[in-house]
């Protein structure tokens, strides 16, 4: 399995619009679609044996609360997102802390820095609206990858 999905040539699309959808719903729905991929992402890593016991999120989408409940209800994992989001910076910082001999070990560097938000928790309601959702958009998916395929074919 590639994941995510790869193909040069996709596009996005809206599936099911009507006149009642407003910005707002297709902000909503760009995050949800994101969203979508996350559990194909989270079966590779539980298939390769690790066992991964908390999710962290990082960055700017650690700012956002109904981006980041929106990932919890499609994976249906609890998540904590980081307060100070900027890892790369949060990184280097213990990294030269660990080089400097300030911290004895990468544990006691992130003890002593990264500071997490309250972890956020799936809503039951919206996993189950979610699960439907996901399997319609892998069905969406596939029928817009075959699509794509058999148009890209056709013009070479």
């Amino acid at each position: 399995m590639t994941v995510p999905v790869q193909s040069d040539d996709a596009r996005a699309a809206f599936h099911g619009v009507s006149g009642r959808h407003t910005r707002a719903h297709f902000a909503r729905a760009i995050l949800e679609g994101i969203a979508h991929q996350y559990p194909r992402l989270l079966s590779v890593i539980d298939h390769s044996g690790l066992d991964v016991r908390r999710l962290t999120t990082c960055d700017g989408e650690a700012r956002n609360a109904t981006w980041n409940q929106i990932k919890c209800n499609v994976m249906n994992r609890a998540m904590t997102p980081m307060l100070r989001a900027e890892a790369p910076a949060v990184g280097a910082a213990m990294l030269a802390g660990i080089s400097a001999g300030f911290f004895a070990s990468p544990t006691e560097a992130i003890d002593a820095i990264v500071e997490l938000a309250p972890m956020v928790e799936p809503d039951p309601n919206a996993v189950a609206a979610y699960a439907e959702h996901h399997e319609r958009w892998l069905d969406v998916e596939q029928r817009l990858l075959a699509t794509e395929t058999d148009t890209l074919t056709a013009h070479r």
